[in-house]
């Protein structure tokens, strides 16, 4: 059996490589902007114009890392406006750096370059945040994507013996192998940063094994994701003529800090798995959407 279930790095590559330089770049042009700040023919205004512009873009960078860390949409949503303040008040300094280098006086003053890349760099910022704004996707990788259920619908597996419920607005069925290579079926909740994934195993007809092992061994893979986990005591949860265990766990993965709710159980010759997760601050809406997709499992025969 192989009941551990991981983001795949797939996923989290694009966001990592994109929050390092969205740091490391704006960090280098402020440490610019802030020494030339020292040159005495410098324009004041076209130096602070692009070192307040470098400042809203590491907001705005920090804001989305924080936001894949915690799944907390309010931090984004904070230091994107923190962000786009700064873009809009180093755009205004940048026309008033230009004027500055363009007016009369004893000594012509430098700084024409920064006001124009603060000016247009700033201009593209707030314009591709205006457009991400109004189409904001789902932020999945193009081949994790599929055809979508219909809205109330019942996804069967029938080689497998069960269906379940199309899990409502919100969450997006994707290629199930993409979250466990012996996933049936897989749901992701991109806002909330929740996934959801149901598998299904094969019983020896000679093997009698009772459903606690099962649950037992849901339970000690737990401690495969991260040795100091903490995994509750199984409830029985019986689904419709489908004997099973639910458990709650916390588990810490690559520094971040994960919530599970799982659910086991038998019938017949299968043995079935339905697993959610997401990260820590999300734990309550992680265990009752959980809840409410396990609900829905069923098993086709009876």
């Amino acid at each position: 059996m192989i009941f551990l279930a991981e983001v795949s790095e797939e996923f989290n590559a694009g966001y990592k490589v994109g929050t390092a330089l969205g740091v490391l770049i704006p960090l280098l042009v402020l440490s610019f902007a802030i020494r030339s700040l020292g040159d005495e023919d410098r324009s004041k205004k076209c130096a602070l114009g692009l070192i307040v512009f470098s400042s809203g873009w590491t907001l705005a960078t920090l804001g989305y890392s924080l936001n894949r860390l915690t799944g907390s949409a309010g931090l984004m949503i904070l230091f994107g406006v923190l962000g786009s303040l700064a873009m809009l008040a180093s755009i205004v300094l940048a026309i008033l750096g230009l004027v500055d280098v363009s007016g009369d006086g004893p000594r012509k003053k430098t700084g024409t370059g920064q006001a124009i890349a603060t000016l247009i760099l700033g201009g593209l910022f707030l314009l591709s945040g205006v457009i991400g704004f109004l189409t904001a996707g789902d932020g999945l990788p193009a081949d994790w994507k599929m055809t979508q259920p219909v809205r109330g619908s019942r996804i069967s597996v029938v080689p497998k013996n069960f269906s379940i419920a199309e899990p409502g607005p919100g969450w997006i069925q994707i290629v199930a192998t993409k979250l466990n290579p012996r996933a049936d079926v897989a749901f992701v909740n991109p806002k909330k940063t929740i996934y959801l994934i149901v598998m299904a195993h094969d019983i020896p007809a000679a093997n009698l094994t009772p459903l606690r092992f099962w649950a037992d061994a849901a339970r000690s893979e737990m401690k495969q994701i991260d040795p100091g986990a903490v995994v509750s005591e199984g409830q029985p949860l019986t689904l419709g003529t489908c004997q099973g265990v639910a458990f709650d766990a916390q588990a810490t993965r690559e520094g971040k800090h994960f919530v599970y709710r799982e659910w086991v159980g038998i019938h017949g010759s299968k043995a079935y798995q339905v697993l959610a997760w997401g990260l820590q601050p999300n734990a309550a809406l992680v265990r009752s959407e959980a809840d409410r997709i396990i609900a829905t499992f069923e098993t086709l025969t009876k």
